[in-house]
């Protein structure tokens, strides 16, 4: 191939904006379209309430720490987070210090 077929091939793979008589420059791509979703109000509850029985949070709340325990060792920091757990799911600090026993 000559030299001027290489060019030829190359300006072609490259996509070169260049474009020879007669034909029109690519055109470039649309922008892109971002779709924003309004955002909830955080004070609004929500229409329908999950709620757990109470073996359920006991078993939630001595599954965590039975992972907290597997270095044979809790925390402080840990400690604190299980019994965030334990206020999120609704517990009392008096069963939650029975479930831990």
């Amino acid at each position: 191939m000559s030299r001027r077929g290489w060019v030829v091939a190359m300006a072609c793979l490259s996509g070169a904006a260049w474009a020879s008589a007669g034909q029109e420059a690519p055109v470039a791509p649309p922008p892109a379209v971002v779709e924003t979703q309004p955002r909830p109000d955080p004070t609004l509850r929500p229409e329908t309430e999950v709620t757990l029985d109470k073996g359920t949070k006991e078993e939630m709340i001595r599954a965590a720490y039975l992972v907290l325990l597997a270095d044979d060792r809790i925390a402080g920091e840990e400690r604190k987070k299980l019994k965030d757990i334990a206020a999120a799911l609704q517990v009392s600090e008096i069963h939650f210090g029975a479930i831990l026993e």
